[in-house]
């Protein structure tokens, strides 16, 4: 169950996340169904990873993760398998270390807070995806863009005073 007091900063944050991803008026296709079904797993991850925390620690959490994504990667990738040049692995292990970071802290933020007030926060993603598109590849967002960006800073910051007297599982 979400408390109630979770519920105005995971709106907030959600009515941002719309205004910066503008979704058109086409016609729902099969990207869409998976993008859709890609958000339903995140949030049962999200419980999950919460739930695993009281019975297991954050590296056999971190194992199911990397197991499962090398089990669901491996037919794609072998469908489309190319040799990886030698100047490409740097960046390969750059990548690799990084998501290994990312994951271990996605665990640990679950230890300290349950999902609900947690994924508030995970909204940022899309600010940062749309900041970095307009760095780096010089798309400027729309005045749209930067209301919802700042609907979900302002959710995320909310989800700090409600969220006070939270217990924590940590290991």
């Amino acid at each position: 169950m979400v408390p109630r007091n979770r519920w105005l900063p995971m709106g907030i944050g959600f009515i941002g996340v719309i205004l910066v991803l503008q979704p058109g008026n086409d016609a729902i296709g099969s990207w869409h169904i998976v993008g859709a079904l890609s958000g339903l797993t995140l949030a049962i991850s999200m419980v999950g990873t919460r739930r695993l925390f009281e019975t297991e620690p954050t590296q056999r959490i971190l194992f199911y993760y990397f197991f499962i994504s090398f089990l669901t990667s491996v037919p794609l990738a072998a469908h489309g398998w190319q040799p990886i040049a030698a100047n490409d692995w740097p960046l390969m292990f750059f990548v690799g270390f990084s998501i290994y970071l990312l994951m271990f802290f996605y665990t640990k933020a679950y230890s300290y807070a349950p999902a609900s007030l947690v994924s508030p926060l995970t909204y940022f993603s899309v600010v940062f995806a749309g900041l970095l598109g307009w760095l780096i590849w010089g798309d400027k967002p729309s005045l749209l863009s930067l209301t919802g960006m700042s609907l979900v800073i302002v959710g995320g910051l909310l989800t700090v005073p409600l969220g006070k007297n939270q217990t924590s599982v940590s290991r």
